[in-house]
């Protein structure tokens, strides 16, 4: 049996009921009932520990057990100690620091220059634009070189320090630009300013440094290759020479020139023989219609250019003449005709002996082979055929000669074929070997103007200042900071309070669902 003056509340069996007050003077019906609800809510018995489950534990209780507050308020409470005394702490007896900073920007463009040799070679260097590689950032590698350990000793000892006393700079890198911040911290804005300059300094000596060595080494490495080009050249000159000795032979254009000139007489021997052989036809033609030859015809000719031989040509022809005449008139053995007849032979005899004379042929020879006569056409053709056998004879001795010298340089360049070929071989080694061994000299003056090839220019945009401000410690930061902090206490203690129903609810869809 239950006490009128107690009530059970709560889903438990095993609770027992909790004693109500004496009652007091009798009011409204609803109003008490309203009462009494608002009393059992605020007056449960918890459950004791002994009994609570670890479901119940991960569960937690229902909204209205008002049993949990300490606990949650304890929770709370300590959470928020711990967040607000150290940001007091901090805020309180942080000591001031100072950073101070400079900015660097590599520029994007590259440089090239180039040097040309005529008949000899070229030299050329290029520095490429420090972001044309994908695969290297020179702002990063910028960054590890200035964090390195000797730009920090270098840095320190510049400030008389010890490097475990040199803080590692902040580095900062402006995404999509080419901007490196540099950060150093210091008790004092004189110190902070102190150690980014001397960082400064430590990263641009440094660099310096690299560089120097980076061109002493391709110097070194492009002195001993000028030396093998050198000798490689100085050994392919004189080859060339001790084959130019031997030979006679001085350059391949000297060969060309030999070849053309061959070429050229092979030319003119072909021209000349077609000459020849209408020479020969045309003095054939004008032999056959002379019915002379032209040994006959330069006879006749030069027996006609003696005046003698020509009077006496003249006497025997006048005197042949009368007597032909007188032939007619009288008989052949009337006086007349016979002194006719005596007087032509007697020229005639004298004409022969003065043309065997001239002509070193006797009479028999002479007669009835050679033309006396200079009146009519026969003196021009007969001139014309001597002409045409003089110049035949002059085309033979012309072809003759012309063959004879084909001969001598035919021979002359088959000797000397392989000859040239190899000197045009040795000719071209000593071009290649010249090219190379200029442009190897002239590299090694390009490579020291060349300083950016591997590390590309960097330039300060904002020297190391005194800050006016410290940096630390940041009260608005810290005091904003411990607020957020309090706030997200407060609302995962209000999560845990509330937590059983919305459990309940998840595990219903979840029965439901099913």
């Amino acid at each position: 049996m239950q006490n009128r003056n107690s009530i059970h509340v709560g889903p438990w069996p095993d609770s027992r009921p909790i004693p109500l007050a004496p009652r007091r003077a009798a009011k409204p019906p609803m109003a008490a009932a309203a009462l009494e609800g608002r009393r059992a809510f605020f007056r449960i018995k918890r459950q004791p520990l002994r009994d609570l489950s670890l479901a119940r534990l991960l569960k937690g209780g229902r909204l209205s057990d008002s049993g949990r507050l300490g606990r949650y308020a304890l929770l709370v409470a300590t959470g928020v100690a711990f967040t607000w005394l150290p940001a007091i702490a901090y805020i309180k007896f942080a000591k001031p620091q100072f950073k101070s900073h400079f900015s660097l920007i590599l520029p994007g463009a590259g440089i090239a220059s180039s040097i040309n040799l005529a008949d000899i070679g070229q030299a050329s260097s290029a520095a490429n634009s420090a972001y044309a590689s994908t695969s290297i950032s020179p702002t990063v590698t910028y960054k590890n070189l200035i964090m390195s350990a000797n730009v920090v000793e270098q840095a320190a000892a510049k400030l008389g320090l010890p490097p475990e006393a040199m803080p590692v700079p902040t580095i900062k890198l402006v995404d999509e630009t080419s901007f490196i911040t540099v950060e150093m911290p210091g008790y004092s804005g004189e110190e902070a300013r102190d150690r980014a300059a001397a960082i400064q300094d430590a990263f641009f000596t440094e660099l310096n440094k690299l560089r120097d060595d980076e061109i002493k080494r391709r110097e070194g490495s492009t002195i001993d290759t000028v030396r093998e080009y050198e000798q490689k050249v100085n050994a392919v000159r004189a080859e060339i020479s001790a084959l130019q000795a031997k030979s006679g032979l001085n350059s391949v254009e000297q060969f060309s020139t030999m070849v053309s000139g061959a070429d050229t007489l092979k030319a003119h021997i072909a021209e000349t023989e077609a000459a020849l052989a209408k020479s020969q036809q045309s003095s054939g033609a004008l032999a056959a219609t002379l019915s002379l030859t032209p040994a006959q015809a330069a006879l006749a000719m030069k027996l006609h250019a003696d005046p003698q031989f020509q009077a006496l040509a003249d006497a025997t022809s006048k005197a042949q003449a009368d007597y032909a005449e007188a032939g007619q008139q009288y008989g052949a053995n009337h006086p007349k005709v016979v002194e006719a007849r005596t007087r032509f032979e007697g020229a005639q005899g004298q004409m022969m002996a003065r043309a065997a004379r001239l002509t070193g042929l006797s009479a028999k020879q002479l007669t009835g082979k050679l033309d006396f006569s200079p009146a009519g056409q026969r003196s021009p053709l007969m001139s014309q055929l001597v002409t045409l056998e003089t110049d035949r004879e002059g085309l033979q001795g012309q072809l003759a000669a012309e063959h004879a010298d084909l001969d001598k340089r035919s021979a002359q360049i088959a000797g000397l074929a392989a000859t040239a070929a190899q000197l045009d071989k040795l000719n071209r080694d000593f071009k290649v070997a010249e090219a190379v061994f200029a442009s190897a000299l002239a590299r090694i003056n390009t490579s020291k103007t060349d300083i950016f090839a591997s590390y590309p220019m960097v330039q300060v945009t904002e020297a190391p200042v005194k800050p006016l401000l410290p940096s630390s410690p940041n009260k608005k930061l810290a005091l904003i900071a411990a607020a957020a902090a309090s706030l997200m206490i407060f609302f995962a203690a209000g999560l845990g309070w509330i937590r059983r129903p919305l459990i309940d609810k998840l595990l219903k869809k979840q029965h439901e669902g099913a």
